[in-house]
Formats: structure tokens, C-alpha cells, sequence
């Protein structure tokens, strides 16, 4: 039998031997990372001072805090300030008269203003102003820190060479190694051979190396030459130049890019942003859309000093118009490729102007302008065009004004793009011309509004035409407003005017005049008291409030069945939707085609508690009711209302705690004894992460296809630690037990990086209340985010769509600066 080569109890001792040996390299390399991170400035997010934790981004470990210096020289500029030096012991060798050698040996400290300088051995040249040192440098300067092995500086010139170092740039939150780098007298970092990241020491999740780097502090810019990114040691990216901003200042280059999964569709979106000048700037985002092809996405954005123009616009080249499998299967089922895909090989865009000029000065313009190559561009791209709003339709308007003193003076035009064929195009006013005057002598205004506008509109219809025509409409009032600290008492009257000039559509009933016109003179009282009384530490208030409101009947007759198919005036007018506040309108209707008759008083009654010590209003009340002493004969369809009183309109509001709102309306029908319109909501946001909000809002109507009952949620908070948070939005159908739309995302925020993901589904409009399941049609998303810290912004597509549904999500954002 062969005998072995180690023993069993030598083989342990071996084994044993070799886990200590491991052990001991272990403790070593993690102590010397400690101990490069200690010295590299380094505090971790625990012993950190609450201010300091406070102002750290989500995620973050820790921060850089250079110490403290409170010398006379701290602030001093370096060319300005004495040469200070210290040191164990030192030499000192004269050349002449002018020329002196000094060589320090052991804890040399040198200090030249806000410069100081720590290592083993220096030599310090008088006569060039040149100083070189070695052995465990230590380089500091406000907001800087380099750590190396040779450094020589030149106080004339104002520069520094380092080699072998390690750095750290505090504001900009980037450490580093470089073989050298090079300081110039402004300030500007050169690093040769170099690597760079926003990671905290001990952990290298990403970073770039650069044959060359170069950190611009002035313009607070990076450039970095033949780029490698690295992630978790694996080399991702190469690019022989690339640019970062050095803090959260905006410059060109790539963004953080979202891939996207929208039904059966992945789809991925590019950003790359310029900065062109501190005054304007672009956009451009490619999007791969799976089935339609390439689209590309450009925003533009300029200010001057007279303008802010916002200009979007996307365009995807021949449509690909590539079938899904439901689409084959309808095909099968007798479909044709042209219904499932109307635009396929079309050339689709959408462009969009937002145009605001003259703030501050007394003429202004405004342009709103949204057009589309077809009415189903939102429907397909909405998710990767995210920055434009959708709707049933877009307004394309352009707004003019210009003020004196007394005066102002609008022109606009305003046409639409209808997106749902289904429904009617809204009237164009081409243009609108309004002239309104206002004149205040002490306790007295008088108002003089003045409108003309010509209404017309594209009749997709020749058989029914629709009516088109002008309109202009006077309203002159005269109030008096008299407010002592106890109440208020403001009567006014009026008169208002209303005449058409209505073209000729080919379809008027014989005998219709075509130019009606109406005159009512109208007078209102408003008038209220507010009562006080001390409580336990709050102030309560009782606010009664009567609102008097008598208009006389002009006959509105000429305003109906005015064509073959009994089309009625009604450009712009519909019935206000009535809440608390309508109790104190002096009209029923938005818009002027109906000038209303009216003989009511309105009733309210306001309650408030308030904090005696911190003023918030703890809790707030109001109800109240209309009463009307004649018939309304003026309405929309020419049938009067009879009812004598109003539904009962109520509204309170809380505030117990400064985090936490609960506020809510309501209506009651005494005639049918029911609650006919209810919304309530509690939102709850604090500086903690944490946001909540849950609404819940019903409408109750005769047609039981218009009865809403609904509910809304979100909810933002950390989930189970700092570094992750969910986000929830979820609107809820109780009635019809379906969900309307759910949004969600899981949020990770490390030291150095932020990862999202996101998804989201929603019913189409037209099937809210679509009884049959069979016929419900949810569309779904999925996006995924990531963004490594340090290197410019965050993609904004999932941003928008939490903007858009959650109340409150820019709050949250800006509190933890994402």
C-alpha cells in the first residue's frame, strides 16, 4: 500500500493554516479599503448629522465631507497667500542671494492659502516657486481632495502634477484614480489613464476609464477620451469621446433609455439630449415601435426675451403595419388587412407648438397647436409620445391680447382635430374678437366686456348643415363692494346683450329671422357676515351668506328650430355643473347663447375651526341651497324648469394634521330623498417617502348607464427599505367590479444607480361603462428604467404617466430630488 504524501492530521493542519492565511488577506484588503475610504473623505449615511442625511439624494450611502479648516488662510488664494511649512526637520541650502533650497523631512505640512499639502519628504525652490513632494500625499483644496505618490506644484503658475493618485471631487459627488493628474491655474483637472464614478468606496457597480479625462469645473462638465463603461468589471460601452455633466447641470449626451412592452409589442426608446446654449435646447428620442417600425421623436425648446417656445413633433416612415395574432384571427374570421390596419405603408407624424409670449409686458400672444396625420396616432403611439396631451380632440389656437390701463383688447382663433369619428367636431371660432373695459372709483368698478366672434365649423355633412355664423355679445356691469372686517355687502347690476348674424346654410325654416338679438338687465346682491368665538385652543367662525340674483325674460324662441331639422343656437353653451360654488354664479350656463331669467336667493353656511397658535384650518363646512321664486323659461332645449328649490350642495374640508387632507362634496336630492353626486378623498404626504391618496366619487341618475361609482388609489412609499419604493395608481370601477386602470412601479435606488419598473393597464373610454366583459379592451405596458447615477438625467416617459395620475408625484420628487 502506498503510503500517502501528508498525513490526516498534517492534511488538517494544512487546511487550517490556509483559512487563516485567507483570512488574514481578507481582513487586510478589507482594512486598507476602509482605510481608503476614511481617507478619501468618505462618511457613511449612519454617521452622518441629520441636515446632512436630509440633503442626500434617495439611495444614497453617504457623502464626502472635507474637514473643516478655520486658519486665516483657508480662503485665501494660494498666488495671494504666504508659503507655511512644517515639518519634523529640515535643511536648508542658499544659492546666492535670491535663490534658496529647502528640504523638509517627515510630517510635512505645507500651506499656500486654501492649498495644503501633507507627505514625507519636500523640496521647496524659492527662486523657480516650485515645490516637489513625496510619500503618502495628501492635496487639498475647497471641494478637492487627491491622494498620491509625487506631486510637484508652481505657485506663479498656479498648477499642480500629481502622480499615482487616488481623488475625490466632493460637489460632483466623483472619486477616482489616475496614473497623473494635472491641475491648471483654473482650476481644471487633466487625469491621465484615469477611471471615475459616483459610486461610494468599496464599490465599483459602474465607472469609465479614458485613456484621457478632463473635468471642466467652470463649465461643470466632463470630457473623457477612447471611453470604456464598465459595469460589475464587464466592459458595456466604448466610445472614443464622450461628454457628462460634473453635478446636475444639463448637457449633451445620452439619457437613460426605457425599454417598454405594450400588449403583445416591445418597444425601446433612445434619448439623446443637446444642449445647445443656456437658452434653448433639443430633444431627440428614437423609438423602435415592434410591428411599425423606427419613429423619431424631436423636442425643442427656446427662450428669449420675449418668447418660450415648446416645439414637439415625431415621425415614423412608412408605416409597417406588421399583424398580431388577434388581427390574423379577425382576418380569418373574414376581416380585411386594410380594417385591421388602415395605415399601413402611410407616413405617420404629429407635430405640437406651445408658444408663450409678452410675460410682463403689456401685449401678449399664446400658441397652442396640435395637428396629426391621422385620428388613430395617439391611439397607437401614445405611450412613446407621452409629452403630448391626448384627448377626444386637440385645440389649434393662437391667442393675442394687448392691456392698457383700463383696457384689454384679445384676438384669437381657435379650430380643433377631432380624434373619435364618433363624435362631433366642435365649433371654430375664426376669430374672436374681444374688447373689455374696467373702471374703479373707490368702492365702485364698472366693467365693460365686449365680445364678437364668428363661429363656424367643418361640415363633413352637406345634407345637415350646420349653423354658422357670428355672434356678439355685451356684458356691462356696475358693482359696489363694501367689506368691513365683519362682513361684506356687494350689490351690482348689469345688462347684458346678445345678437347673431347667421349665414345662410341652404336649410332655414321660412320666416326665420337670421339676425335675433336679446337684451336682460340684471341685478345681484352678495352679501355676508363672518361670526368668532374662542374655543379650547382653536377660533371657530360662522360664515352665513345670502346671494340674490333677479334677471328679467326675453323671449328666446327666435334661438330654436331655426332649420328643417330643428337645429337650436348653441355654439358654446351648456349647463354649468352644479356643485356649493354655483350657488353664487349669476349664471346657470358656460358660454353666451342663453342670457338665463332668473328670481332666486341663494342660502350658504360656512363653518371653520382653526388653530388659535398655528392658524391651520383644522376643518372647514359649508352647505346651502338655491330657491327659486319663478319658473326658469330660459334653457338649452326651450323646456322650462319648474323645481323650487335646488339639490342641497355641501362641501367640507380637514386638515388635523399638516401631512394629512380629507376633503369632500356632495349632493342631496330632498325630492327623490338620495345622495345624487358625491367625491370624497384623503391624501396623507409627509418628508418620509410616504404619499396616500384614496378617492371615492358616485353620481347617481335616472339613466342608470350614466350612474358612476368609482374609486382611486395611490399609494407611494419605501417597501420594506429606504432604497425601494412602490408606486401604485389604481382607479376602480365598484359598479361595474372592473378596473379602470392600474399603474404601478418598483423603484430601486442604489448608491450609484436607479432601476424602475413599471407597468400599466387601462380600459379604453368608450368601454367605462360597457355592461357586456366580452367587449372590454384593456391595453397593457411595461417599462423598464435604468440610470446610472452621475451620468446625466433619467428617461421622463414613466415620469409623465405617474405625473398624470398620481396628485402629488411632483411634490414627491422634488423632496427627494429625482
Amino acid at each position: 500500500m502506498p503510503r500517502p504524501l501528508l498525513s490526516q492530521q498534517a492534511l488538517s493542519l494544512t487546511y487550517t493554516r490556509l483559512c487563516q492565511v485567507l483570512a488574514i488577506i481578507w481582513l487586510a484588503a478589507h482594512a486598507e479599503a476602509r482605510d481608503l475610504a476614511h481617507s478619501l473623505d468618505w462618511v457613511p449615511l449612519a454617521e452622518l448629522t441629520k441636515t446632512q442625511r436630509e440633503a442626500l439624494s434617495p439611495g444614497s450611502c453617504g457623502a464626502y465631507i472635507a474637514p473643516l479648516r478655520t486658519d486665516t488662510d483657508a480662503t485665501v488664494n494660494p498666488d495671494k497667500a504666504p508659503t507655511r511649512a512644517e515639518a519634523q526637520s529640515s535643511t536648508v541650502t542658499e544659492f546666492g542671494d535670491n535663490n534658496k533650497r529647502v528640504v523638509l523631512i517627515d510630517d510635512v505640512v505645507i500651506t499656500q492659502g486654501f492649498r495644503r499639502i501633507k507627505g514625507q519628504r519636500a523640496v521647496l525652490d524659492e527662486a523657480a516657486s516650485t515645490l516637489i513632494m513625496e510619500g503618502e500625499l495628501e492635496i487639498r483644496e475647497p471641494g478637492l481632495l487627491i491622494l498620491g505618490d509625487k506631486v510637484k506644484t508652481q505657485k506663479i503658475a498656479g498648477t499642480l502634477q500629481v502622480e499615482g493618485t487616488h481623488y475625490v471631487v466632493h460637489q460632483a459627488n466623483l472619486r477616482g484614480s489616475a496614473a497623473e493628474i494635472n491641475k491648471t491655474a483654473e482650476d481644471d483637472l487633466e487625469l491621465k489613464q484615469a477611471n471615475l464614478t459616483t459610486c461610494p468606496p468599496q464599490n465599483n457597480t459602474w465607472e469609465i476609464k479614458g485613456s484621457r479625462i478632463y473635468l471642466d469645473q467652470s463649465s461643470r462638465q466632463g470630457h473623457a477620451y477612447h471611453v470604456r463603461l464598465i459595469v460589475h468589471g464587464a466592459p458595456i460601452f466604448y466610445s472614443p469621446y464622450l461628454r457628462f455633466p460634473l453635478g446636475d447641470e444639463r448637457l449633451t449626451g445620452f439619457l437613460a433609455p426605457t425599454i417598454t412592452r405594450e400588449d403583445d409589442r416591445v418597444n425601446f426608446s433612445l434619448p439623446f439630449y443637446f444642449n445647445l446654449a443656456p437658452n434653448y435646447d433639443l430633444l431627440y428620442t428614437y423609438h423602435f415601435v415592434q410591428r411599425n417600425g423606427d419613429l423619431h421623436q424631436a423636442n425643442f425648446r427656446h427662450l428669449s426675451q420675449y418668447f418660450f417656445h415648446n416645439i414637439d413633433g415625431a415621425y415614423l416612415k412608412d408605416d409597417k403595419g406588421e399583424l398580431n395574432q388577434d388581427q390574423i384571427d379577425n382576418i380569418d374570421g373574414g376581416s380585411t388587412v386594410e380594417e385591421e390596419e388602415p395605415f399601413k405603408g402611410n407616413n405617420r407624424w404629429i407635430f405640437h407648438l406651445n408658444q408663450v409670449g409678452g410675460e410682463g409686458r403689456p401685449w401678449s400672444t399664446r400658441i397652442n397647436y396640435t395637428e396629426t396625420s391621422d385620428v388613430n396616432f395617439f391611439e397607437d403611439f401614445d405611450t412613446y409620445t407621452g409629452a403630448l396631451d391626448e384627448d377626444n380632440y386637440v385645440k389649434q389656437e393662437i391667442l393675442t391680447g394687448y392691456t392698457l390701463p383700463h383696457w384689454n383688447f384679445g384676438l384669437d382663433a381657435i379650430r380643433y382635430q377631432t380624434f373619435n369619428e364618433q363624435l362631433s367636431t366642435p365649433y371654430e371660432q375664426l376669430p374672436n374678437l374681444t374688447i373689455n373695459g374696467s373702471y374703479n372709483w373707490g368702492k365702485w368698478q364698472l366693467d365693460l366686456n365686449n365680445e364678437w366672434i364668428e363661429w363656424d365649423i367643418d361640415q363633413n355633412d352637406s345634407d345637415n348643415p350646420k349653423l354658422t355664423g357670428t355672434r356678439l355679445f355685451h356684458d356691462y356691469q356696475l358693482n359696489f363692494a363694501y367689506e368691513p372686517e365683519w362682513g361684506f355687502f356687494k350689490p351690482g347690476i348689469k345688462l347684458k346683450h346678445l345678437s347673431y348674424r347667421l349665414e345662410d346654410n341652404g336649410n332655414f325654416v321660412d320666416g326665420v329671422d337670421r339676425t335675433p338679438s336679446l337684451t336682460v338687465p340684471q341685478a345681484v346682491i352678495d352679501m355676508g357676515i363672518y361670526l368668532e368665538r374662542e374655543g379650547g385652543g382653536y377660533l371657530q367662525t360662522l360664515e352665513p351668506r345670502l346671494f340674490y340674483v333677479y334677471s328679467d325674460y326675453e323671449d328666446h324662441s327666435d334661438l330654436f328650430d331655426l332649420t328643417t331639422d330643428a337645429q337650436d343656437i348653441k355654439f358654446d353653451t351648456s349647463e354649468l355643473t352644479f356643485s356649493y360654488s354655483q350657488l353664487f354664479r349669476d349664471s346657470r350656463f358656460s358660454g353666451n347663447d342663453r342670457l338665463e331669467d332668473a328670481n332666486r336667493l341663494s342660502i350658504g353656511l360656512t363653518t371653520r375651526f382653526l388653530g388659535s397658535k398655528s392658524g391651520r384650518e383644522w376643518f372647514s363646512a359649508s352647505i346651502g341651497q338655491i330657491m327659486h321664486f319663478d319658473d326658469r323659461r330660459v334653457t338649452l332645449d326651450g323646456e322650462p324648469l319648474t323645481e323650487p328649490r335646488s339639490l342641497i350642495a355641501g362641501q367640507f374640508s380637514s386638515n388635523p394634521i399638516s401631512d394629512l387632507r380629507i376633503t369632500g362634496d356632495l349632493l342631496y336630492n330632498e325630492f327623490d330623498s338620495r345622495l345624487d353626486q358625491g367625491n370624497f378623498k384623503i391624501r396623507f404626504q409627509n418628508r418620509n417617502a410616504h404619499l396616500f391618496e384614496l378617492g371615492y366619487r358616485f353620481t347617481n341618475a335616472d339613466d342608470k348607464v350614466d350612474v358612476i361609482e368609482q374609486v382611486n388609489s395611490a399609494w407611494i412609499a419605501p417597501l420594506g427599505h429606504e432604497r425601494f419604493h412602490w408606486i401604485l395608481f389604481n382607479q376602480y370601477n365598484t359598479r361595474r367590479n372592473r378596473e379602470l386602470e392600474t399603474l404601478t412601479a418598483l423603484e430601486y435606488n442604489s448608491c450609484c444607480y436607479r432601476l424602475r419598473v413599471g407597468y400599466r393597464s387601462e380600459i379604453g373610454p368608450a368601454a367605462i361603462n360597457t355592461v357586456e366583459e366580452d367587449l372590454v379592451d384593456y391595453d397593457y405596458s411595461v417599462f423598464i428604467d435604468f440610470h446610472f447615477k452621475g451620468l446625466g438625467g433619467t428617461g421622463k416617459q414613466l415620469d409623465s404617466l405617474l405625473d398624470e395620475s398620481i396628485d402629488g408625484y411632483q411634490d414627491w420628487q422634488a423632496i427627494f430630488h429625482q
